[in-house]
């Protein structure tokens, strides 16, 4: 007989399966009349005290470097995306570290472009003002000055010729004045504008040299009727306090905007024009400074900005050169 460990009925060892249920004799325990046993069998009784008697195997950990060697061999990809969102992106192409190396080369170059341009300028304009200058110096025998001359109370008329008193030579107002003001010919000559100059001595130096103050008479006459329009005093400014040793004497001229001024205030109304230069010329731009300075300038800041550009790029940027 033998007993189904399902339903625990009692089948006949002529039938394999449980007539109740259907398990199979193989998932069934046979039934054993422990009762009539005086001892368990030897065997059994040994194995259960064996295995009472020896304490259960301890569960051993794996060495140090087991681990250490599944971290080794484990990817660094995931770690290193979970630290660092940026690893994994595209590494950017060297020429995005050097597009502003490359913006202020440009820009250097078109400023220095501009300078040589200004520098050209100024040079034809300076040319320019010397020949007309010269030609209006061979004519200069025709204009006499005179104290003694009539005077007329009257304005200035077109273009104002400046001319020393002493030696009838064209001063050098003459390249300061405006486009509106200055001649360049004989022909535009409406105004004579006397400098009767002369230097008074202020101090003596430390080398015996002389501190001289400048002092102007400036006669503006009318060039067709000789007569003088107007005459005006001008005092220089006071010469510096001290120089270089064995320099010379030094002098302290009447400014030039002075007799500027002067000209402007016994023109028409209807005539007086803002102070403006030429095009071309030198002094036409903000404070009456040539834009060749602010070119210069210019140049000064981009060499100070290329050159920390460089430092940083060469230094501190991470240039990966394999």
């Amino acid at each position: 007989m033998w007993k189904c460990v399902n339903c625990k009925e009692e089948i006949e060892d002529k039938y394999l399966h449980c007539w109740n249920c259907g398990k199979p004799k193989t998932q069934a325990a046979e039934a054993f009349d422990f009762t009539n046993l005086k001892t368990p069998p030897p065997f059994q009784t040994s194995e259960v005290e064996r295995v009472k008697k020896e304490p259960p195997p301890e569960e051993k950990s794996p060495p140090a470097s087991t681990f250490s060697r599944g971290r080794e061999n484990s990817p660094k990809t995931e770690f290193l995306f979970e630290r660092d969102p940026a690893v994994g992106k595209k590494p950017r192409s060297k020429i995005f570290k050097v597009i502003p190396l490359i913006l202020w080369l440009a820009v250097l170059i078109g400023v220095a472009g501009a300078t040589y341009y200004s520098n050209q300028k100024r040079r034809a304009f300076d040319d320019r003002i010397a020949e007309e200058a010269q030609n209006l110096n061979e004519g200069k025998d025709q204009f006499v000055f005179s104290k003694t001359a009539s005077r007329e109370k009257g304005q200035v008329k077109g273009k104002v010729l400046p001319l020393n008193a002493t030696n009838r030579e064209i001063d050098n107002l003459y390249y300061y004045l405006p486009d509106d003001l200055r001649p360049a010919n004989l022909e535009e000559v409406k105004t004579i504008l006397w400098l009767d100059c002369s230097s008074d001595k202020v101090w003596i130096y430390d080398d015996d040299s002389f501190g001289y103050r400048e002092k102007c008479n400036a006669y503006l006459v009318d060039r067709n009727s000789s007569k003088i329009i107007e005459v005006q005093n001008f005092l220089g400014e006071m010469p510096p306090l001290s120089k270089k040793h064995g320099s010379g004497d030094a002098l302290g001229k009447v400014m030039l905007d002075s007799y500027v001024s002067f000209i402007r205030e016994n023109q028409p109304e209807n005539e007086r024009m803002p102070d403006r230069y030429a095009s071309d010329s030198p002094n036409h731009h903000l404070f009456s400074k040539s834009e060749m300075i602010y070119l210069l300038l210019l140049l000064c800041v981009l060499g100070s900005i290329g050159a920390g550009l460089l430092a940083y790029l060469f230094k501190f940027s991470d240039w990966d050169i394999d």
